[in-house]
């Protein structure tokens, strides 16, 4: 589940970005939060099968290669994805205007996938390499933030300063409201690791996380050509999402496509 969590904690990014610019009616900035998470773990169901049944047919699960695409996918690769689509993605569906505002350059997130012959993977993160990247988007969100709260104060005819803005939030200064931001998703991000199974089902690689109990599905198309795996899309498969579809269905597309490189 470490990839919805890594997705909340995107989520949560919004909901601290949507706390210090929403106003109420008489347009002073209100301070009311919001948990845009919602209830996000949940059990994965199977419409044709129970999980255990699905477990047992499952051919990566009993270690078997299911296609030649199978045969090619096992091995290590490496993935440095540019996460900087996601967030802009995000800024912009919060508000129009704010994605014009703040943009991320480039945000590196590179990652080392291992995809077991007998059905099992592990993705892990390149923590050094994530924390020195992050530092390069702060310094973009800092003037972002400045210039957009400054359009929103004088949109609304404010009379007040972006500090003060960020006080009636309550924060104290905008590095306190960044690390209010940034810090659950900097926690997520340099400790990400997962595991779990995976196979090819009707020409789709499918990625089953587990975690305290509770599954995960996620099936993504993709193009294999030579060293190259080229993830375009993906569906998750999963409970407690409800209400959440739209916001994630769209953030997802900010995630592809995701190129993973045969390791040497």
């Amino acid at each position: 589940m470490k990839k919805l969590k890594l997705i909340v904690s995107l989520l949560m990014i919004a909901a601290l970005l949507v706390m210090a610019v929403s106003c109420d009616d008489e347009g002073d900035p209100a301070t009311e939060t919001v948990d845009p998470s919602g209830e996000s773990n949940g059990t994965v169901t199977d419409d044709s099968k129970t999980p255990n049944e699905a477990e047992t047919s499952n051919p990566a699960s009993e270690g078997n290669v299911p296609s030649n695409d199978a045969k090619t996918i096992v091995g290590k690769w490496d993935c440095n994805w540019d996460m900087s689509g996601l967030f802009n993605m995000m800024f912009s569906m919060m508000d129009e205007t704010m994605g014009e505002y703040v943009h991320i350059e480039k945000l590196d997130f590179p990652m080392h996938f291992t995809f077991g012959e007998d059905g099992t993977y592990t993705v892990v993160s390149d923590r050094d390499t994530i924390k020195e990247s992050m530092s390069g988007m702060v310094e973009d969100l800092v003037d972002g933030l400045n210039q957009y709260f400054e359009h929103v104060i004088g949109e609304n005819e404010m009379n007040m300063t972006v500090e003060d803005l960020l006080a009636v939030s309550g924060f104290n200064s905008m590095d306190e409201y960044l690390d209010a931001m940034m810090s659950g998703f900097e926690d997520t991000a340099e400790a990400y690791e997962t595991s779990g199974k995976w196979t090819i089902e009707d020409g789709k690689l499918c990625i089953l996380e587990e975690e305290d109990g509770v599954e995960m599905k996620s099936v993504y198309t993709y193009e294999l050509t030579g060293n190259q795996l080229k993830l375009l899309d993906v569906t998750v498969d999963g409970e407690g999402m409800e209400g959440m579809e739209d916001m994630l269905g769209a953030l997802m597309e900010g995630m592809f496509p995701m190129i993973l490189i045969r390791a040497e």
